[in-house]
């Protein structure tokens, strides 16, 4: 008889978060607005035998031809418990469903650290994870 399968969020946090304004007031005093640069990578790590840690790592860029106005660099992580699985369901789990869950929080994290940084709020689209069929 087969156990349960259960997939269970047991913690997110913000593992880590950098702003810098490299250009000091020039940026503020700017004329012409700055392009919005974004990448994001995801990362998985198996812990134990049923936990994982998931991690979504962003870079945010706001320059112009002339300055930097800002760049933003964060980390934010989800442990979870996944137990039962097949390592295929697994590898479903952790490449699209953990990072679907982690990228609405490190969205509100990008747009509160420009915001704090004093810039316009950086306003990134959703993003799905899973893959694109053909």
């Amino acid at each position: 008889m087969s156990e349960n399968k259960s997939f269970t969020i047991k913690k997110t946090y913000v593992k880590d978060l950098s702003v810098e304004v490299p250009s000091g007031p020039e940026a503020f005093l700017s004329k012409t607005p700055p392009k919005i640069d974004f990448k994001v990578d995801r990362n998985n790590l198996k812990i134990n035998q049923d936990d994982y840690v998931v991690s979504l790592t962003s870079e945010v860029n706001a320059k112009n031809d002339e300055i930097t106005f800002f760049v933003i660099e964060a980390t934010f992580s989800g442990i979870f418990e996944i137990k039962n699985y097949d390592e295929n369901e697994v590898k479903q789990i952790l490449d699209i469903s953990c990072p679907n869950i982690l990228f609405p929080y490190l969205r509100t994290i990008l747009c509160d650290a420009s915001v704090n940084a004093g810039f316009l709020p950086v306003l990134i689209q959703p993003i799905s994870f899973a893959p694109i069929k053909n």
